[in-house]
């Protein structure tokens, strides 16, 4: 519960510091509106004592019915304001966490990312701030106003008798502890179902996606997928009504009952004060029955708006964390603008969660004017070997040099260096847009864009467009452009050798090219290696491709097995010698 208190703390505080003045006109509000309501008991107490048989109290009724006519004006602007300036201030908060969120993502390692348990946090982050965190803000507001209204109606109950907020009290705590118990049980039972639910959305996306309609339907698979969203989500609801049937029922006819008896024994006790005590009217009986009531309608309240603070409280714990976690904590990176030396020295790694290593005893040197391509079975570490040198995962053991320096477990980055990754990203905004983010500081310069695209293949399908480098491409917008996978890709390599480092990568660059745009693309590889004075890294398992690459290396069962220029490999009749061999009947000299 202290924790659950801490949170809720950090939510006002929250709201605070998004908007101080705001959040500070909200409580305000609240509290007038809390304020109103008893004061609306208090004067409707005052006309039922000016009642009599004849007409002589219209003159002192008046007054009062005056004062009721203002009091429920007043109550009424005060909760339109109350919902105005929490719509305000939602708005902004909701602007604020999700960019405190995408700042902790981004602190976040790469490796620590890809974790399933990180992403669903993440998920469960980005769900708290969309559904529950204006739950929350709502319902303290409200608690507010409630908690006000609650005292004040207290102060006015006890003057007659004390028995009268004791038994509204003792009638309201079991239900707070009854919906507590209810929204735990049922936080625990999303908190379960979220993978499910996670797949679930995975078969009704294929089931919707133009990429794996065609697919499925080929493959006869789309009833498959239909029948497994049908049985999680059935799953999910029978698990659903079961809590129900459990907890909500049970507790719902329980606090029906608590009501029941608190109500009785008040009514009672105020029949016995009108018999038994001369200052209590049938004015006063009139304002304790609106009282009792009122106090009892916000505690039930303030157990609702409780309930959904905690709720919102568990659901939010996930943010939190992130926040707390890797908000303020900005990893210091140590930029390279030029590489001239990338030196592995006994590396190995492993993933998180992993006991087996991706990468074993790597001893690699790479050096500026040279390229090296590095080829091998699925599998074998290529794509990780290329991430460790990139920084984008720190060796679990062994040591790494930039230019010398010893940047073993610090985190650097190569300044735009020119990175193509087998599973790069499609940026569904324009062509142009899609190249020049490979270089940001380099700035949107359309003639080197139209340059790479003409390195890349791109600017032949690219001129084709409606509005060429400014036409919105993929599915997003109504007007954009469907792309193959091979356009798609050209883009990715164009975004590469947009950038202006000396670092240039290929993963796999050649997956959906045929074998004409493929000698194009390795001949401008090697061009801007010489031309720039980089450090060219091409990672193929189209071992043509690396042939004319400076030196080669071969990976087998995480290891580098062989390494040489094209001539000593194939004259050491070793695996490079055997995988080439093998490939060659399946390409033409020209094709290579």
């Amino acid at each position: 519960m202290k924790e659950k208190l801490r949170i809720m703390k950090k939510l006002i505080k929250y709201c605070f510091d998004t908007g101080f003045f705001l959040t500070s006109l909200l409580i305000m509000a609240s509290i007038t509106a809390g304020l109103f309501s008893t004061i609306r008991v208090w004067v409707l107490g005052q006309i039922v004592n000016q009642l009599s048989f004849d007409f002589s109290f219209l003159s002192n009724i008046l007054p009062y019915i005056f004062m009721l006519l203002i009091t429920l004006l007043l109550w009424e602007a005060s909760v339109s304001f109350m919902y105005y300036f929490r719509r305000l201030l939602m708005t902004k908060i909701k602007v604020k966490m999700k960019k405190d969120l995408i700042t902790s993502i981004n602190n976040i390692s790469p490796l620590i990312q890809e974790i399933n348990d990180t992403q669903m946090k993440i998920g469960r982050g980005l769900q708290f701030i969309d559904y529950h965190a204006e739950t929350s803000l709502t319902s303290i507001v409200l608690l507010t106003s409630d908690i006000v209204s609650v005292i004040s109606v207290t102060i006015l109950l006890i003057k007659y008798s004390w028995v009268f907020p004791v038994l509204a009290l003792f009638s309201a705590i079991p239900i707070i502890f009854i919906r507590i118990k209810q929204d735990a049980a049922m936080h625990e039972m999303y908190k379960n179902q979220y993978p499910d639910v996670q797949l679930a959305n995975y078969y009704l996306n294929s089931l919707t996606d133009r990429k794996s309609i065609l697919e499925l339907m080929l493959f006869n698979a789309q009833s498959l997928f239909t029948d497994k969203f049908i049985k999680i989500n059935r799953k999910n609801m029978r698990e659903r009504t079961n809590y129900f049937i459990e907890h909500t029922y049970k507790g719902n006819l329980l606090e029906s009952i608590v009501l029941m008896a608190g109500n009785f024994l008040s009514l009672i006790w105020a029949i016995y004060l009108l018999y038994t005590s001369p200052v209590f009217t049938i004015g006063a009986l009139s304002m304790v029955i609106n009282g009792i009531m009122n106090a009892q309608n916000n505690l039930i309240a303030f157990a609702f708006n409780g309930k959904y603070i905690y709720q919102a409280i568990l659901y939010g714990e996930d943010f939190w964390e992130l926040c707390e976690k890797y908000l303020d904590n900005n990893p210091d990176y140590k930029y390279f603008d030029k590489v001239y030396s990338i030196e592995l020295r006994d590396v190995f790694f492993k993933y998180p969660n992993n006991n087996d290593y991706t990468l074993k005893n790597i001893n690699l040197k790479l050096n500026i004017n040279e390229s090296l391509g590095v080829t091998g079975v699925n599998g074998s570490g290529k794509s990780t070997l290329c991430k460790v040198i990139l920084g984008v995962y720190k060796p679990t053991e062994g040591e790494v040099f930039i230019n010398g320096e010893n940047v073993t477990g610090k985190n650097y980055i190569f300044a735009d260096s020119g990175v193509v990754f087998q599973d790069f990203i499609r940026y569904e905004l324009t062509p142009g847009e899609n190249i020049y983010f490979g270089s940001i500081k380099k700035g949107y310069n359309e003639l080197e864009i139209i340059k790479a695209a003409k390195k890349s293949g791109a600017h032949e399908f690219i001129d084709k467009l409606p509005d060429k480098y400014y036409t919105p491409v993929g599915t997003l917008f109504k007007n954009s452009t469907y792309l193959s996978g091979g356009q798609w890709q050209r883009l990715a390599i164009a975004r590469g050798l947009y950038a202006k480092g000396n670092f240039v990568v290929l993963d796999e660059p050649n997956a959906s090219m045929d074998p004409r745009m493929e000698a194009i693309l390795f001949r401008e590889f090697q061009e801007v290696i010489n031309k720039k004075e980089c450090i060219g890294f091409l990672i193929s398992h189209r071992l043509g491709s690396t042939k004319d690459c400076d030196r080669i290396i071969v990976m087998e069962d995480e290891e580098i097995i062989e390494e040489g220029n094209y001539e000593e490999l194939m004259t050491l009749r070793g695996r490079y010698s055997q995988m080439y061999s093998a490939q060659s009947r399946l390409y033409t000299e020209e094709s290579v």
